[in-house]
């Protein structure tokens, strides 16, 4: 007996997976995300840490958020003092 719900296949669900992960986040966003201070986002902005992606409707800096989620890898794991960096 087949389920009502549609399964999504496998491609269809790395499609999505990838849209997600290209994106845009703004500094709030990236800093709720990563659990950090808006402050520490635009200070890794400065010091490359995350790259910029240009500029969203009201001027603000927006972000991709495999970045984000790249540096929650690498930091948060380690216990890197985020705030000190």
């Amino acid at each position: 007996m087949k389920s009502s719900f549609t399964e999504r296949s496998e491609d269809e669900i790395l499609e999505q997976e990838a849209e997600e992960a290209d994106s845009l986040l703004t500094t709030t966003e990236v800093a709720n995300l990563l659990q950090l201070h808006t402050s520490t986002v635009r200070r890794w902005s400065r010091l490359g840490i995350f790259e910029s992606c240009g500029r969203g409707p009201r001027g603000e800096k927006l972000f991709r958020k495999k970045d984000a989620i790249e540096a929650m890898v690498i930091f948060k794991p380690n216990g890197l003092p985020s705030g000190l960096l």
